[in-house]
């Protein structure tokens, strides 16, 4: 673990990243709290690597599993076509990938509005349950 790793020194509570939909033993998916896009969400894989690279086989079907299914229902939820994908690690040096979902029509300038959050969606209130729901379902 990095001195400082701000997703390590988190596990056991990631919902200071966002608000949880899903978690388990490898990794958790909060809805981002900057709702650039009503479905801006993280997967976060629990043990500290930096790359998906670090990931084992295994880890790596499962961090696809969870990331299909993730990008899945979103589109679903939001009814949106397309997601764009962002995984840095400036900041936090830490495996965890963006997902936003926008539309088919979105321009260049309406995505980098969106990872720098210079917009703002609401979500609708019962978005989180139904993203919650559908994510536990077809994870199980």
């Amino acid at each position: 673990m990095l001195m400082h790793c701000g997703f390590c020194e988190a596990i056991g509570d990631l919902s200071r990243f966002g608000t949880l939909i899903h978690e388990d033993d490898h990794c958790a998916v909060a809805l981002h709290p900057d709702s650039s896009v009503a479905g801006h969400t993280m997967i976060i894989w629990k043990r500290h690597v930096e790359n998906v690279a670090g990931l084992d086989s295994d880890e790596l079907a499962h961090f696809s599993r969870v990331h299909r299914e993730t990008e899945r229902v979103l589109l679903r939820e939001t009814g949106r076509e397309r997601a764009m994908l962002l995984k840095l690690g400036i900041q936090v040096p830490h495996l965890h990938l963006h997902i936003y979902p926008v539309a088919a029509t979105a321009s260049r300038a309406d995505v980098m509005a969106a990872i720098e959050g210079t917009v703002r969606e609401e979500r609708p209130p019962e978005f989180l349950e139904r993203c919650r729901e559908s994510l536990t379902a077809s994870l199980s």
